[in-house]
């Protein structure tokens, strides 16, 4: 029998031309977004945002730091050419940040992001009553490690561009949780399900589960551990869907983890 493990994060978007970033990842070495990356950049143009305010480059401390520089340099004029701008604001941060980090992580230090304003930008409201923290979480991580269930499904709350498979950057955290749970623990494999709110979309649902599976990939997760559905919104949370927030619960990304 599955356990069910939910984490219930409401989001309400209570203020408007607020500043937000989207990170665009590179492979080691690379100044070329892959397949997953640059489609976020394609559907980051199509988003009505109210304008940019900057792009950021950085990169690891592979290397010199004038390489490093150099390699910060291509990666922000490729974002810049694939947003068809020349008059943002830059900045080359290079290795800089990496360097000063506390917790550097390499793959997480090979970006750019893309810093805008949105019309409206989400602001995090946690249930007291649902959201448990991180320590709880891990705990119960944990019993099912050493239980005897063989599979626990995890209900992510992952805030989406409403209509597509991009992750608002408050909700990184979450996925980065998610990540540290796929590499601190081999022998675990994941099923990743995309949900939509709101009208059939299984493309939509498709996309969105291929995003985070694509996320996993490149910072690591073997592929073989991973597959990915897509459910339209045949498998809603809340039904009938009757407030935002019933909306919001829906347009989601479940997880099911599966001892080897």
């Amino acid at each position: 029998m599955k356990a069910l493990l939910i984490l219930s994060i409401v989001f309400a978007c209570l203020r408007s031309n607020a500043q937000d970033t989207l990170s665009i990842y590179f492979a080691f070495d690379s100044s070329s977004p892959n397949a997953t990356e640059l489609k976020k950049i394609i559907e980051f143009k199509k988003f009505n945002y109210v304008s940019l305010e900057g792009i950021s480059a950085f990169c690891d401390t592979t290397g010199t730091s004038t390489y490093n520089q150099i390699l910060a340099t291509k990666r922000l004029k490729t974002v810049l050419n694939l947003l068809n701008s020349e008059s943002t604001q830059t900045y080359l941060n290079g290795e800089k940040e990496a360097a000063n980090s506390e917790k550097y992580n390499a793959a997480q230090s090979r970006r750019v992001d893309i810093i805008y304003k949105s019309k409206t930008a989400p602001i995090e409201k946690k249930t007291p009553s649902t959201w448990k923290g991180a320590d709880v979480l891990e705990r119960q991580f944990e019993n099912f490690l050493t239980g005897a269930e063989q599979e626990i499904s995890m209900d992510l709350s992952l805030l989406f561009i409403p209509g597509y498979p991009v992750l608002i950057k408050i909700c990184e955290p979450e996925i980065v949780e998610l990540f540290e749970l796929m590499r601190d623990h081999p022998n675990i494999d994941a099923i990743i399900h995309g949900h939509v709110c709101c009208a059939d979309d299984f493309k939509l649902s498709f996309d969105r589960a291929l995003m985070v599976t694509d996320y996993l990939i490149t910072r690591g997760i073997s592929k073989d551990r991973l597959q990915y559905k897509g459910h339209s919104n045949k498998e809603p949370k809340f039904t009938p869907e009757v407030t935002e927030a019933d909306r919001l619960a829906n347009r989601r990304v479940t997880v099911d983890f599966i001892k080897k």
